[in-house]
């Protein structure tokens, strides 16, 4: 328990710098000030939540394969989520300046909340695919031969 709760807050950690790198590096731009506050917490709030859902899909695949495949969605679907939990409430807020209470309140959580919602849509995806993969190996899975029942009874 104690190596998941500080998997789960270095996950956390990680999204900050990984968000604001990326607004860095892509749009040349550092937000300052209350922004840089409001998206930092609103993008630790998304990484401890993508981290808890990674963490509970992974734990409902009982086959490797599953596991495989949520991890694979973790490394595909958390860019998407970070760039949507950046990008999705500067539109919904506007150009113009917001207060302080916008800023640190509702920036963060709409921020935490399209991240979240876009790794919970893509794990649910990959870990539908592990299921079907598992059953898909099941059913190819060569069946024991069926022997009838008057068969066994007439020995």
């Amino acid at each position: 328990m104690r190596s998941k709760l500080l998997s789960l807050t270095m996950i956390g950690s990680a999204w900050p710098f990984l968000g604001l790198g990326y607004l860095v590096i892509h749009f040349k731009y550092f937000p300052t000030g209350l922004e840089l506050v409001g998206q930092a917490l609103g993008l630790f709030l998304a990484g401890l939540a993508s981290g808890a859902l990674f963490f509970m899909f992974r734990r409902g695949m009982q086959t490797p394969a599953g596991k495989l495949m949520i991890i694979l969605g973790y490394i595909l679907v958390a860019p998407l989520g970070v760039m949507l939990g950046l990008l999705a409430p500067s539109t919904l807020i506007g150009p113009e300046a917001p207060s302080v209470s916008i800023q640190i309140l509702a920036a963060p959580l709409l921020t935490a909340f399209y991240a979240s919602l876009v790794m919970a849509v893509g794990l649910g995806v990959m870990g539908g695919l592990g299921l079907m993969m598992k059953g898909m190996a099941e059913w190819r899975a060569p069946q024991p031969e069926l022997v009838p029942l008057h068969v066994k009874i007439r020995r």
